[in-house]
């Protein structure tokens, strides 16, 4: 069964807006096999539409659930393929957020130099469509980036810019994310009353815009600053309020990080009761969180285990184990744009109908799944072998056509000569087959119509035989 039909959605199967729009619900709420599930639903509805842009939509969305998973080489894959279809359609807004996008994943895998070369490859596009909201967004992540690799120059250059750019197009939240940033690089050039006043100020715009997490995050920071500097009753104040306001959140880990360092202003003070409460408070919802980590852990690891489940059971024919006419589309366009040889076999079982209605569909079904194991057989691993419909099986193999004709021989020789009456005493199995190489076509699609031509033919001039040419 497809992925995508394990979502129930009433009767009539959902438009890719639609199944887009329930996905990210689902992924809001942590539900990533569901969300994973209707994405896919998405893709396939996206692809039979020839709608791009929904494609490539649903494909950024697998990717953010495969990140969010941790499953970071999955989730650059589904990205990178989302990239080229928006360079294909020339949508240099799209690309400019999926090249951002790709860079977030390279820096939380800890690749940061790699993902500030896509942000400035983002950036460039977002510069070139005027698009200032992408472009504030793209330079706080450089600005980031460039603090982590410890480019403070870089980093207070990108971020005092993004805050231009916030300011201009009234984005309180993004002004107040990249005045905490702008503080933080302050900090680390020893500029403490600027970083002070760059928390200050990011708590302004984070209260103006509601932005609780902005909130907790500057007054966090500037009580760690006046903590330093041994203004403890100014720490005190704004350590408190953040966490009063971590508290209304719900969020552990910004609770204990403010208990923690309240244990340490209050012991720095002499109150030694006060620090050990805060200590005590901060290790307990540490273990929490250790705790919440290791459940989240393994639901993580039995989500994506399900997850490979069911993407392997949208590309696989569930009788036989090949690649399924899916699969197959996709591999047979990639194989097209390399440069090596590409040769394609197609392969169908003579009078299959003759088999089914004389003896029982599950001889037929026997019959299916032998001359899949004997197609693997005479494949390299490199090679792709399918199930492209009924009877019908597909090979596409990284080979000259005379190779790809003596592959096909080979196979059929292997079928007529298999010992069939294993399965029935009366049985007898054959394969017509068709070969064409890339040299004869200049598309998949053509490929495809010419061995389709030369299987027909081979069935034509007496079935169990091959025709190349």
């Amino acid at each position: 069964m497809n992925p995508g039909s394990v979502a129930n959605i009433g009767s009539e199967p959902p438009t890719a807006a639609e199944a887009l729009r329930l996905a990210l619900e689902a992924k809001r709420a942590s539900r990533h096999e569901e969300a994973l599930s209707l994405l896919w639903t998405a893709l396939e509805a996206a692809r039979a539409a020839r709608d791009s842009a929904q494609v490539a939509a649903a494909l950024r969305e697998i990717g953010f659930v495969y990140d969010d998973l941790g499953d970071y080489a999955a989730a650059l894959d589904h990205h990178l393929q989302a990239l080229a279809l928006d360079e294909a359609r020339g949508d240099d807004a799209a690309r400019a957020m999926t090249l951002r996008t790709i860079g977030i994943v390279y820096s939380k895998s800890g690749e940061a130099v790699q993902g500030l070369e896509f942000y400035r490859r983002s950036l460039e596009l977002a510069r070139a469509s005027g698009d200032a909201e992408s472009t504030a967004k793209t330079l706080n992540n450089i600005g980031i980036n460039c603090k982590n690799l410890g480019r403070l120059d870089e980093a207070a250059a990108a971020l005092d810019e993004a805050l231009l750019l916030f300011e201009r197009i009234g984005h309180g939240a993004g002004r107040a994310g990249a005045l905490t940033n702008l503080g933080l690089v302050f900090a680390r050039r020893s500029e403490r009353r600027r970083a002070q006043d760059c928390h200050r100020r990011a708590l302004e715009f984070a209260r103006t815009a509601g932005y609780r997490m902005g909130e907790v995050n500057a007054l966090r920071d500037l009580g760690a600053l006046l903590l330093d500097d041994a203004r403890l009753d100014e720490a005190r104040r704004a350590l408190d309020e953040a966490l009063a306001v971590a508290e209304r959140m719900g969020s552990p880990p910004e609770r204990a990080e403010c208990h923690r360092l309240l244990a340490q202003l209050h012991k720095r003070a002499g109150r030694p009761a006060e620090a050990l409460a805060h200590f005590e408070e901060y290790h307990k919802l540490e273990r929490a969180l250790f705790n919440e980590e290791s459940d989240r852990a393994l639901k993580r690891l039995q989500v994506r285990y399900r997850v490979a489940e069911l993407e392997r059971a949208s590309l696989e024919d569930g009788l036989t184990g090949l690649a399924n006419r899916r699969q197959f589309d996709a591999r047979l366009g990639a194989a097209f744009e390399r440069p090596a040889p590409v040769a394609l076999v197609l392969a169908d079982i003579d009078a299959f109908k003759a088999i089914n209605d004389r003896f029982l569909h599950t001889i037929g079904d026997e019959v299916l799944r032998i001359v899949a194991l004997l197609l693997r057989q005479h494949v390299r691993e490199s090679d792709v072998a399918a199930r492209y419909g009924g009877e019908e099986f597909a090979l596409i193999l990284s080979a000259e056509a005379a190779d790809a004709a003596a592959t096909g021989e080979r196979i059929r020789a292997a079928v007529e000569a298999n010992d069939w009456t294993r399965v029935h005493p009366d049985l007898a199995v054959t394969l017509s087959i068709g070969v064409a190489s890339r040299e004869e076509a200049d598309s998949p699609q053509g490929l495809l119509r010419l061995a389709d031509a030369r299987l027909y033919r081979a069935k034509g001039g007496g079935r169990n035989r091959v025709c190349a040419g």
